[in-house]
């Protein structure tokens, strides 16, 4: 789940358990040495010829799998490179980069997520008493509403 700090906004991501796991490892500072995976032998790779991670964007989505880019630079400049969504998030924990979110996409999760709160409101046991719940449970009941519907960004 991204999340910016500032606006609150907020971006769920599905990703596969490995690369959970390696963005976890990136988000708790360990594994960053390691080279033993994809975006470890990237930031290595980009590290030793002198470039850096300037930021990674996740620019569209085609069938419900979210794409991305990464731009790295060097002395001669920037160049960006097609990437994986969780392959260019992990990188750029790993490099401290910045993670942007296209607008449009934004908006289509935005519209999905509010979707999920309407049908998700009021329901389980005692619906007419009110239901507080925690941040955590309120995104893991939209997120298990979201994954049951049919993929998003089609169209």
């Amino acid at each position: 789940m991204l999340v910016d700090d500032e606006s609150g906004r907020a971006f769920p991501l599905w990703v596969a358990d490995h690369d959970a796991a390696a963005i976890s490892r990136a988000i708790e500072g360990r594994g960053q040495s390691s080279s033993t995976d994809t975006h470890g032998l990237l930031w290595a790779a980009a590290r030793t010829l002198g470039a850096g991670v300037e930021h990674v964007e996740l620019n569209g989505a085609l069938h419900g799998v979210v794409s991305a880019a990464v731009t790295l630079s060097d002395a001669t400049g920037p160049v960006t490179l097609a990437a994986r969504a969780s392959d260019a998030i992990a990188l750029a924990l790993r490099a401290g980069a910045p993670v942007l979110v296209h607008e449009e996409l934004l908006a289509q999760v935005a519209a999905r997520v509010a979707d999920a709160e309407a049908r998700t409101a009021g329901h389980g046991p005692a619906a007419a008493e009110p239901v507080l719940m925690t941040p955590a449970e309120r995104w893991n009941a939209l997120l298990a509403h979201l994954s049951t519907l049919p993929k998003p960004y089609e169209g």
